[in-house]
């Protein structure tokens, strides 16, 4: 996923939220939808938990759009979240 701007390797394990949902192509239907570089931090949470960086070429932390890879942290499905 394709954060806002740049992220550190040290968000590594971190989560945040996503930015610009609202934003896309109604020709394409693609969306522009960004991971936010606003990280919450220890001890909170948030929608997505960066696991790495994807392996693109040319892609490096401290990119001005970094792209990593993530995972859904907020789901419905997960217990730490929701408990029942």
């Amino acid at each position: 996923m394709q954060a806002a701007g740049s992220l550190a390797a040290t968000s590594v394990g971190d989560e945040a939220d996503l930015s610009n949902t609202t934003a896309g192509s109604t020709t394409t239907g693609l969306s522009a939808a960004t991971l936010s570089t606003s990280l919450a931090g220890a001890g909170n949470s948030a929608q997505m938990r960066i696991v790495g960086l994807a392996p693109y070429p040319g892609n490096a932390w401290g990119d001005a759009y970094t792209i990593v890879r993530v995972q859904i942290n907020e789901s419905q499905v997960n217990a730490s979240v929701n408990a029942i």
